[in-house]
């Protein structure tokens, strides 16, 4: 029988005759599953989500749990697959020894201990860290009020303290067990840790370092923030492991930021994207296609890359591009229909995408005189779940 199988960074890779792949942790979780059709990815809070292209477009979609009990099943027989074959003996006993948990209860059982320890599930994280060690230091957004938004209904925000924080982590590896081999990071939750109180942000930093030498990884705002964080706290961030902060600036035109209810000032976003930056530490900024409509699509483009170009991005800085969504019933939704705007399909909101990557190159070789050495990447919400 025809199988292969890979170990590399705490991830057990095994593919079957039939061309059917997956990864496992070392504690038998299941990460990716690929038959020949899509890609499956299992979150540790076991939700999964499906990845396939379509007419060269990508799509992905949440997958039920009658789906989901059919891809553990196959992934089963990928296994079973791989001990029946000839195979090295230290593997064939370890996967004897993992069989039994790749299953669906076991998973749920898993999932709804990490969920205890957060005390809810996770609203989201950026793509880059799907390997990561999420804690939750903030709860819920401090502003909540952006009207595209829907990740924290009835989160009440609150920080928690150095004890607290501390003791989750704890639990948390204790429950990852081997699997934590797999783990490249951890992410501190949840919409803005780096706005919290510079004292208590060093001490948790100090404290999870104390347990896992992992870097470090939290959202921040382009609005609050740069109100109240400069040059020394982002340096003393660095200089306690936090290599990277996300900012969700959406769009660089003020008319849109206004129907996003995003108070951002651009030129106070660029100043604090600019400490940051000379702090040493990277960052990701967020932008959002179909923001406006079809109304606003092009000031909205030629805006957003302007804005992206003027600022001090290089190697190891990512601008994600993500797909505005038009929840029925949201305040987006109620202002796109009451101004006009014309909500746009995912195809033209993919366009978008290739537009404004396009224009945002097209301008940082004009300003900078060199090709941008920064990834531009999709971030897309549906997949970007814990």
């Amino acid at each position: 029988m025809n199988v292969s199988w890979k170990l590399e960074k705490g991830v057990l890779s095994l593919a079957d005759e039939s061309g059917r792949v997956l990864s496992l942790d070392l504690e038998g979780r299941l990460i990716y599953f690929t038959t020949g059709n899509a890609t499956y990815r299992r979150t540790i809070l076991n939700k999964f989500v499906k990845m396939r292209i379509e007419k060269g477009i990508r799509r992905v979609s949440p997958v039920p749990p009658s789906e989901a009990r059919v891809v553990i099943s196959e992934a089963f027989e990928t296994v079973d697959s791989v001990l029946k074959s000839d195979c090295p003996s230290d593997l064939k006993r370890n996967l004897s020894e993992l069989l039994e948990r790749i299953n669906y209860e076991w998973l749920s059982r898993d999932a709804e201990k990490f969920i205890s320890v957060y005390g809810g599930g996770v609203p989201i994280i950026p793509p880059d860290q799907y390997f990561t060690i999420y804690v939750r230091y903030a709860d819920g957004c401090p502003w909540n009020r952006c009207t595209f938004c829907r990740l924290y209904p009835g989160v009440r925000y609150r920080t928690r303290s150095v004890e607290e924080v501390e003791s989750q982590l704890i639990l948390l590896i204790k429950l990852l067990g081997r699997g934590i081999e797999s783990r490249r990071s951890v992410f501190l939750g949840d919409a803005n840790a780096v706005n919290t109180e510079i004292d208590r942000l060093v001490e948790v930093l100090r404290t999870v370092r104390k347990h896992i030498h992992l870097p470090l990884y939290a959202f921040s705002d382009a609005f609050t923030t740069p109100r109240n964080k400069g040059i020394d706290e982002y340096t003393l961030m660095k200089k306690n492991g936090l290599e990277r902060i996300y900012i969700g600036i959406e769009s660089g035109d003020e008319e849109v930021l206004r129907i996003l209810s995003k108070p951002i000032v651009l030129s106070l976003a660029k100043k604090e994207i600019e400490e940051i930056k000379a702090a040493g530490i990277g960052v990701g900024l967020i932008v959002m296609s179909g923001a406006g409509g079809r109304k606003l699509a092009g000031q909205h483009i030629e805006n957003t890359s302007r804005f992206l170009s003027t600022l001090p991005l290089g190697r190891g800085d990512i601008v994600y591009i993500s797909p505005i969504n038009e929840y029925e019933g949201s305040d987006y939704a109620k202002i796109v229909e009451e101004e006009g705007l014309g909500g746009m399909s995912m195809e033209e909101k993919g366009q978008q995408a290739d537009e404004i990557r396009n224009r945002l190159e097209e301008l940082w070789r004009k300003i900078h005189n060199s090709p941008p050495e920064f990834a531009v990447a999709p971030y897309l919400l549906e997949e970007s779940i814990y």
